[in-house]
């Protein structure tokens, strides 16, 4: 499993394997260069797994996109293509579902759904972003995720956050089912923390295992009238996910024009201020702006 967001994947489809092309010396001169300027390889810079020269090379000398990527992904999680499987869990990816499965005819897809107000109180937490702009994705994203997750057949499967981190041996056990693969104890454990965005006060960004409890905050931290507020526009099909509003017979509304460029201003602007912190003014606008166009 990829420990970080790779972001790119889509992208490159789009750019490359959507083009009708196939691998050729300019398209792979290109690719490289499209390669410079993503957040997946100045993340494996970062963490000192970057391709060398010659492995990307190597990795290019595939011959189609998919495949291409598909080594990308073995070298950036150091997986063996001969006895293992690649993970990656970007979740702008969610709608993005149906590309990826027309590429990879072999993936398998796992849905992951969380409280929308936990999901929200969580976003605000790690680098700022607005509750309601946050309700508003999550809701179009779910969804966009369910007409998707309908035309994949049963490539797809999903679950909740709340039933992984309260019984994630059952859970992990039914992963293992979907995606054939044998269940071990030891994947309850992990060699690395898989989370780079968490919370900046209790960061679950050093966490190796699954973290229990991390559940109904919003109950505590949200005052009442925001919580209001994002509950009228994730439900009522937050209902569909299991989940109950904490005042009965809410009343639909989506944000309105007025109230999405109010909220997106400072949404927006903290987002852009993480990733320029983070990557420098020229890299850190480069991502951002790929991050919102995912």
């Amino acid at each position: 499993m990829l420990d970080f967001e790779s972001t790119f994947i889509p992208m490159a489809l789009k750019q490359f394997a959507e083009a009708g092309e196939p691998p050729n010396q300019l398209s792979r001169m290109a690719f490289k260069r499209f390669l410079e300027r993503v957040e997946f390889s100045h993340n494996l810079h970062d963490k000192g797994r970057l391709y060398s020269e010659g492995e990307l090379d190597r990795i290019l000398a595939n011959e189609n996109w998919p495949s291409i990527i598909s080594a990308l992904m073995y070298h950036a999680t150091g997986s063996d293509p001969d006895t293992q499987v690649w993970g990656d869990k970007t979740p702008k990816y969610l709608t993005n579902m149906t590309l990826l499965g027309e590429h990879f005819p072999t993936a398998r897809f796992l849905h992951i759904f969380r409280d929308p107000r936990d999901r929200c109180l969580s976003v605000q937490k790690a680098w700022g972003g607005h509750m309601l702009i946050s309700a508003q994705q999550w809701l179009e994203s779910e969804l966009e995720a369910s007409r998707q997750l309908e035309s994949l057949g049963g490539r797809g499967m999903s679950f909740s956050y709340e039933s992984l981190t309260s019984e994630p041996r059952v859970q992990v056990k039914s992963i293992c089912s979907f995606l054939n693969l044998d269940y071990s104890d030891d994947m309850l454990e992990f060699d690395r923390p898989l989370e780079n965005h968490g919370d900046r006060n209790r960061s679950t960004r050093t966490q190796k295992q699954v973290v229990a409890g991390n559940t109904g905050k919003f109950l505590r931290e949200v005052p009442p009238r925001q919580l209001r507020r994002l509950e009228r526009i994730v439900f009522p099909f937050a209902k569909s996910r299991g989940y109950q509003p904490t005042v009965p017979d809410l009343t639909h509304a989506p944000l309105n024009r007025l109230e999405k460029l109010y909220c997106s201003i400072p949404h927006y602007y903290y987002s852009a201020r993480y990733f320029v912190k983070r990557w420098g003014i020229i890299k850190g606008l480069r991502h951002a702006l790929q991050r919102w166009r995912l």
